[in-house]
This record gives C-alpha cells, sequence and structure tokens, in this order.
C-alpha cells in the first residue's frame, strides 16, 4: 500500500485544484477498491476545505461530493454508522445549495446503506425519492439518473420482484452504454444485476451470458483481483450450483473466495458469504461435517462484524437449521429456525419474504414429524406474507401452495393436495417457463396423487411430462425418482416391470442431453426430498 505522499500528493497546487484533485484520486482509489487510500485522500481534501475561510460554493459543491465518496467508503466496509455521519453531512450542504441532483445523489446513498442493513421498504422509499427528484432536473441519457434506475432494480432484486428489476436494470444499462460506453464498471453491474434476475427465474443459460459479459468487462477494466471479479466468480458459481454441476460451482466459489481473502481479509460479510455458498455445496453433497463447519464460519464473521441482529446472520442460522433437519435433528433445527425468525421479525417487520422463509420452514421440520395440523399453519402464514408482499404469480408462492399440496397429501386429502400443486403449477409454468425443474417435480408430484387416487393414466400422463423436462436439463436425481414413480404406477396397472423400463429408457433416450449431471431432486416433493431452498445461497448481484 502506498503512503499518504506518493498517492495523494498535490502540494503547490491552488485551493481548488488541490481539492478537486484530491477527490479524483480518491475515486480512482474507490474504483479500485483501494480504500486506505482513498480514505486518505478524501480526508485530506475535508481537512483542505476546512481550513478555508470563506468557500465558494463552487468549493461547497466538491465538499458534498467528497462526503459522498466517504460514505461510499465506510458503506463498502460496512461501517454504517460513519457511512450515514457523512451521508447526512453531503444532505446539509446539498440542501444549504438547494441543489436538487446532488441532494438526490444523498438519497441514494441512503438507499444503499438501507439495502445492505436489509431495510428493503427504506431502501425502496429512499430510491424511488432519489429518481423522482432526477427526472426532474436532468437529461433522460444522463449517467446519474441510471445509477438510481439501478439502485431501485437492486432492492426490487432483493424483494424478488423479478420483472420489475429487469425493467430497472434494462433502463439503467441502456443509459450506461449510450453514455459511458461497453467497458465500464457500471455497465457490468447492469449485466450482473440482469443475471440475478435470469437466475432467479431459472433461465441459466441467460444468467450465465450476462455474469460472464458483467466477468469480462471487470477483468478488463479491475483487473483479477478485485471484489467485484469476485462477485462474478461467485455468481457464475451459483448458477452451476443449481444447475447440478457441482465441482465447476465450487471451483468458481473457491476463485471467489480466495480473492475476497486477499483483499478483504478474513473478517469480512463478502468473505462469510464465500463460507456460507460451499457450505450450501457440502450440504448437497451430504458431506454435512463440512457443511457445518463452514456455516458456522460464516455465522462467527457476521455475528463479529454485522451484529446479532442482521438478515445475513439470520441466514447463518437459517442455513444451520436446514442442516440440523437434514440430520434428522428436528428440536436443533426449530431452535436455528427460530433464532432466524426472531432477527427478521426485529429488523425487517412482519410482512417480509425472509420471515417468510422463516415459517415455510418451520413448517417442514412439522411436516417430516407428522405434525400436519402445525405444518399447514406454518405453511399458511408464509403463504399469506408472499401473497402479500409478492403478489399471487411469484415462485415463493408456488413454493407455498406446493408445501399445502404435500401436507394435504400425507393427510390423505387427494382432492385438495391436487388442487394446491395445480396452483403452484400454473405459477411455475407462467414464471419459469416450461423446462424448469421445479415444473417437472411439480408433474411429478401431481402423478404421485393421481397413482393414490387410482387414476392411472393421469398419473403417467404427468410423470412422463416431468421426465420430458428432468431428462432435459440432465437432472439425474429427479430422472431417478421419475423412473421410479412410473414404474410404481405401471405395476399398479398390471404391466410388466420390464415392459415399464423399457418405456422409460425410451423417453430417457429421447430427451436425454449430451451432458448429464449430478443433481438432487428439486422443491418440496411429496416423497419426502429436501427443499433445494432450505439452504439459501449469497449472490452478490446488486454491488453499485
Amino acid at each position: 500500500m502506498a503512503d499518504d505522499e506518493s498517492v495523494c500528493s498535490t502540494s503547490g497546487l491552488p485551493h481548488h485544484t488541490r481539492i478537486q484533485s484530491l477527490y479524483d484520486k480518491g475515486n480512482s482509489c474507490k474504483t479500485a477498491f483501494q480504500l486506505v487510500d482513498g480514505l486518505s485522500c478524501y480526508t485530506q481534501a475535508v481537512d483542505a476545505i476546512a481550513s478555508l475561510s470563506n468557500p465558494s460554493a463552487d468549493i461547497d459543491r466538491l465538499a458534498c461530493d467528497i462526503y459522498l465518496g466517504l460514505c461510499d467508503i465506510y458503506t463498502l466496509q460496512y461501517q454504517f454508522k460513519e457511512a450515514v455521519d457523512w451521508s447526512k453531512k453531503g444532505q446539509t450542504v446539498a440542501t444549504k445549495l438547494q441543489d436538487k441532483v446532488r441532494m438526490a445523489q444523498c438519497l441514494l446513498r441512503k438507499s444503499e446503506i438501507k439495502r445492505r442493513q436489509g431495510d428493503y421498504n427504506g431502501a425502496l422509499q429512499d430510491g424511488k425519492k432519489s429518481l423522482e427528484m432526477k427526472l426532474k432536473c436532468l437529461d433522460e441519457k444522463d449517467a446519474r439518473l441510471a445509477d438510481s434506475y439501478h439502485q431501485i432494480g437492486c432492492v426490487y432484486l432483493d424483494l424478488r420482484k423479478l420483472d420489475l428489476c429487469l425493467d430497472m436494470s434494462d433502463k439503467s444499462l441502456q443509459i450506461r452504454l449510450s453514455v459511458l460506453g461497453h467497458n465500464h464498471p457500471h455497465v457490468a453491474n447492469s449485466y450482473n444485476n440482469i443475471g440475478g434476475v435470469y437466475h432467479d427465474q431459472g433461465k441459466y443459460d441467460q444468467a450465465v451470458e450476462m455474469y460472464d459479459k458483467s466477468l469480462q468487462i471487470r477483468l478488463s477494466v479491475l483487473g483479477h483481483n478485485h471484489p467485484d471479479v469476485a462477485s462474478s466468480y461467485n455468481n457464475i458459481g451459483a448458477v452451476y450450483h443449481d444447475q447440478g454441476k457441482i465441482d465447476q460451482a465450487m471451483d468458481m466459489y473457491d476463485k471467489s473466495l480466495q480473492i475476497r481473502l486477499s483483499v478483504l481479509g478474513h473478517n469480512h460479510p463478502d468473505v462469510a458469504s464465500s463460507y456460507n455458498n460451499i457450505g450450501v455445496v457440502y450440504h448437497h453433497q451430504g458431506k454435512i461435517d463440512q457443511a457445518v463447519e463452514m456455516l458456522h464460519k460464516s455465522l462467527q464473521i457476521g455475528l463479529s462484524v454485522l451484529g446479532h441482529n442482521h438478515p445475513d446472520v439470520a441466514w447463518s442460522y437459517h442455513n444451520i437449521g436446514a442442516v440440523y433437519r437434514r440430520q434428522g435433528k428436528y428440536d436443533q433445527a426449530v431452535e436455528m429456525y427460530d433464532k432466524s425468525l426472531q432477527i427478521r421479525l426485529s429488523v425487517l417487520g412482519h410482512n417480509h419474504p425472509d420471515v417468510a422463509w422463516s415459517y415455510n420452514n418451520i413448517g417442514a421440520v412439522y411436516h417430516h414429524q407428522g405434525k400436519y395440523d402445525q405444518a399447514v399453519e406454518m405453511y399458511d402464514k408464509s403463504l399469506q406474507i408472499r401473497l402479500s408482499v409478492l403478489g399471487h404469480n411469484h415462485p415463493d408462492v408456488a413454493n407455498s401452495y406446493n408445501s399445502i399440496g404435500c401436507v394435504y397429501y400425507g393427510q390423505g386429502k387427494y382432492d385438495q393436495a391436487v388442487d394446491m400443486l395445480h396452483k403452484s403449477l400454473q405459477i411455475e409454468l407462467s414464471v419459469l417457463g416450461q423446462n424448469h425443474p421445479d415444473v417437472a417435480s411439480s408433474y411429478d408430484n401431481i402423478g404421485v396423487v393421481y397413482r393414490c387416487q387410482g387414476k392411472y393414466d393421469q398419473a403417467v400422463d404427468h410423470f412422463h411430462k416431468s421426465l420430458q423436462i428432468a431428462a432435459l436439463s440432465g437432472n439425474d436425481g429427479l430422472v431417478t425418482r421419475i423412473e421410479k414413480n412410473i414404474e410404481i404406477t405401471l405395476q399398479k396397472q398390471k404391466s410388466s416391470t420390464s415392459i415399464a423400463r423399457n418405456w422409460i429408457k425410451s423417453i430417457v433416450k429421447l430427451f436425454q442431453p449430451n451432458q448429464t449431471n449430478n443433481v438432487t431432486a428439486p422443491a418440496n416433493t411429496i416423497d419426502g426430498s429436501h427443499n433445494n431452498q432450505d439452504v439459501q445461497q449469497k449472490l452478490c448481484k446488486k454491488r453499485n
């Protein structure tokens, strides 16, 4: 690390020129993630301004920009108190100047601080205020307008309001391409957000395409050892994980972790996210001891840096609970889920998607224990939040209908089970498309219920649809489960086992792609398979 003199030396320059030079150098250091050097340059600029007896309006405008630069650095370091303090100083100067654009930029910083703290509604409110102010002052192709579109898109991505995120992110991207060109870090950030939408929609090839566009820009502009590059590797790894390409996912996660350890040190929330994601891989590989070790590492960093009452800490408890649930340690699982729930209720309020996940997974424990009434109660709490916050056509709502349907199946309430499972399927088809693994799982679940009702032709029809999707995706775990279900159904129709197997092989041969992967069955399933969303990867879709 360079010393102050070599990085920020501006001696002999006129006051305004010297302060501007320090500000520009601070910005360059911030972009390169040389935060100590950036902090030094900004601080020297602040000291230089303080030495002036009667600063001009130009100096005041520059001071506001410097204060926001300091806010950015502290935000990147998760030092929120200091970030808020500098944001307020910037707001004071902008208000004094009646500079609407700078006031809007201050609101944008407040939005990002709140987003990182998990206050998504507050972040959305400030982001929208920022955008409204800029729309009145700026040309429609101004890069600062793109920043507000991008920020709002980030919050929508956190809320999993994917269509709204895509709309905001695309608006941001078009402005940035027009103003900044194709090889700018902000353009990379827009591609990254769009990749996040495609990922959540299950459009994995398109997600990787967007993430890779973002990565190539970041490598070109920022170099190989930058946290944004690490975030790209992390996000590509998350897609590989969801595709069942476990070895490739682990390779990406490890690349991300090594950069983060090198640049950010051992005690940073992004490092915690890497440990979390590696723990998720171990969980799905059945390497429970290694999963617990990684998840506990993530938890300890979160507690140390973010405190006991942060959404990321809640996710760590949640994920550890999922591992306990997989081990059949239901009391410990509920204890972890409840810790997670209490944090979420405290920080996020009663009507947040993460709170819904807590109720969902507590319900899943009750479901596994055969406590069906309590399971339905928890699943319904989760559903009501999701309907309220996410609307009627969202993958999480589909998950709730699916979970309730699985309980009804366990209770022998087959008509109600089919009704819930069809609701889930219709949402999945609408939002995720016809070839998503969750759609395959829903067809399979409905087929199982029809079989129990003796509706063998309808059962086989649904298994057939499920198998086509599973085979196309190379999802070996799901293919195996469906094969078994078809075989059982055909046997119940008094068909021979050999005929059943030949029929299965013909279907798989028709639809199996060249490459297959070892993939666990997705979603809540009637056969009791674990929910892939029991444990959550932490993505980095949102860096400004």
